[in-house]
């Protein structure tokens, strides 16, 4: 649902562009103005964003704490669920190969700028590179860590990686 570019509107745009960071929030006057700009429309916040909304404060994400929304929005930040380890290479490998299909390799620039991967699970930089690092550790994905930018090499796909959802939850 907040997969960049792919992604519900409402909800990408609130997780890729509008998510200042972990530390300020953004005003809802601020989201507000920025989605009428982006979308190119003239709508209210409860038409844009009153599910959203709703949907994180007590609705079916309210348990994840992903986010405090009152006059500001405010990202909570989460540590890597061990668990959860093939989610994220799922949620990697699906958005890599729906957004850059042509590309095995790319840099941490693209791959933060394309994919987005970080923000979605509420990981800040540090805690979304250690998630690297043990996806590589796993075989979905190489590091190379000796080139400026560090580069990823994509080795698996999204059937590979399916049928390891729920290994870790069992």
């Amino acid at each position: 649902i907040t997969q960049h570019l792919e992604g519900a509107p409402q909800w990408s745009f609130l997780v890729h562009s509008a998510h200042s960071g972990f530390m300020s929030g953004v005003s809802s006057e601020y989201l507000l103005a920025q989605a009428n700009k982006v979308f190119g429309v003239k709508m209210s916040f409860e038409e844009l964003f009153g599910v959203v909304k709703r949907s994180y404060l007590d609705g079916c994400f309210s348990a994840l704490d992903y986010l405090t929304w009152d006059d500001n929005v405010l990202f909570h930040e989460k540590p890597e669920n061990q668990e959860l380890i093939f989610v994220y290479a799922y949620a990697i490998v699906n958005s890599w190969m729906k957004l850059i299909p042509e590309k095995d390799e790319i840099t941490i620039n693209e791959f933060q700028d394309t994919i987005g991967f970080g923000k979605t699970f509420g990981f800040n930089d540090n805690e979304a590179n250690y998630v690297l690092d043990n996806l590589s550790g796993e075989g979905v994905l190489s590091l190379n860590r000796q080139l400026i930018p560090t580069t990823l090499i994509r080795t698996r796909n999204t059937r590979d990686v399916i049928s390891l959802l729920y290994s870790r939850l069992l």
